[in-house]
């Protein structure tokens, strides 16, 4: 991995600190403290420190005003990583998360437990990315803090570290994949389309029961006035070419069938088929009815049987 590697010198980074306790004041607070005192030390700013109290909704809301924060690249927070009730650092954070680092919570059990032991696993250090932002939720006693910065937060926020880091990846951790190009006329993507396409060489007929994933070579008509399935989809009304025939004339209601059979309340919402003169039959068009239940052509409700 050495080739992603760009030695271009230490590079400061924009932190901020957040203690998640119930009880601790800013005169008690040792790991946030820690955690301030050893970013500064090492050449980082710290923009911001807080003490929050161990809420999910406190928590996520000063997690989620740092994370928009452009000025801010890194957060750090100590506390409410463990299993007793008031801990919850990780379900605070995580849903706020563009993508997880599960290495950290892994390599921070693994070198915890050269200091405590099978201890360690009683922690649930998290980390992730949201919105550029790289946030590390700590345990909250100072030691873990002392061991979370000193084997992995110290090097991977150094820009120098070999043969990678995380300082020398946030200029690209806002990266989008390339967006599409500007959107052009339909008339004119069409024209690219046909330019490309092969003209129909071989034509079938086929039933209709063997149609199934072929593509038409010309458009379907039908050939009788009603069509002779039954189908829900074509519940409504349908006029025959010889009513038109002479132009806008007044329509006999032939029949009233409510959808399906069945009658349906006003406002009751379904599909219906409508129909339009075509040349040697009727072409099918979808509408919407209000209610299907009503005749199409008068509007009246079908009687109660």
């Amino acid at each position: 991995m050495t080739e992603h590697f760009s030695d271009t010198g230490f590079v400061p980074l924009n932190i901020a600190v957040l203690t998640v306790s119930d009880t601790r004041t800013e005169a008690e607070d040792s790991s946030g403290a820690l955690l301030r005192d050893r970013a500064r030390a090492a050449g980082h700013r710290v923009l911001a420190k807080e003490i929050v109290r161990d809420d999910v909704y406190q928590m996520r809301a000063v997690f989620s005003r740092w994370i928009a924060d452009p000025e801010i690249q890194v957060v750090l927070s100590t506390g409410g990583t463990g299993l007793t009730g008031r801990d919850s650092t990780p379900e605070a954070v995580a849903p706020l998360f563009d993508k997880a680092i599960e290495g950290f919570g892994e390599l921070f059990r693994q070198v915890s437990f050269e200091e405590i032991g099978a201890s360690t696993i009683q922690s649930r250090a998290v980390a992730g990315l949201a919105n550029g932002t790289l946030v590390f939720c700590l345990p909250g006693s100072s030691g873990a803090c002392r061991t979370a910065w000193e084997r992995i937060l110290q090097p991977q926020l150094d820009h120098r570290t070999r043969p990678c880091n995380f300082a020398q990846l946030i200029p690209r951790l806002t990266e989008h994949a390339p967006q599409a190009g500007k959107p052009i006329p339909v008339e004119e993507a069409l024209a690219r389309l046909l330019a490309l396409a092969e003209p129909i060489r071989e034509v079938e007929r086929v039933g209709t029961g063997d149609a199934l994933g072929r593509v038409l070579a010309e458009p379907v008509v039908s050939v009788i006035d009603v069509p002779g399935w039954d189908n829900s989809a074509m519940d409504g009304y349908a006029l025959r070419t010889a009513d038109l025939a002479s132009g806008p004339t007044r329509l006999r209601v032939a029949q009233r069938i409510a959808a399906s059979g069945a009658y349906l309340h006003r406002g009751a919402g379904a599909g219906r088929r409508r129909h339009r003169r075509h040349p040697g039959g009727l072409h099918p068009q979808r509408g919407l009815g209000r209610d299907p239940g009503r005749d199409r052509t008068r509007g009246e409700h079908p009687p109660r049987r």
